[in-house]
């Protein structure tokens, strides 16, 4: 659910999903996604009524979205120990 500028706080989602026809059409960007590099499906929280005001309940929907979905570019891998081995080398520490 984690998104840029939205942290984890659901009412802050920006990612917004129309219904076209049969389809969905789904909007946005996620980020910091546990298992997302291996992953071949992901839960996708979106904003399905446009009303700002909806209460949560009736203002998001969940999507099972297959990796390989048209459209979908999930961004490069970042594993935890790799950022640590950066923080600590940037900061010097000894």
């Amino acid at each position: 659910m984690t998104e840029p500028g939205a942290g984890s706080d659901v009412n802050g989602v920006k990612t917004k999903a129309e219904k076209k026809g049969d389809e969905w059409i789904i909007n946005g960007q996620k980020m910091w996604i546990t298992g997302a590099g291996v992953a071949d499906w992901y839960f996708v929280l979106a904003r399905t009524n446009p009303d700002p005001k909806a209460p949560a309940a009736k203002a998001f929907t969940g999507f099972l979205v297959e990796r390989d979905t048209p459209g979908l570019t999930p961004g490069r891998k970042v594993f935890f120990n790799q950022f640590y081995k950066k923080l600590i080398h940037e900061s010097n520490l000894t």
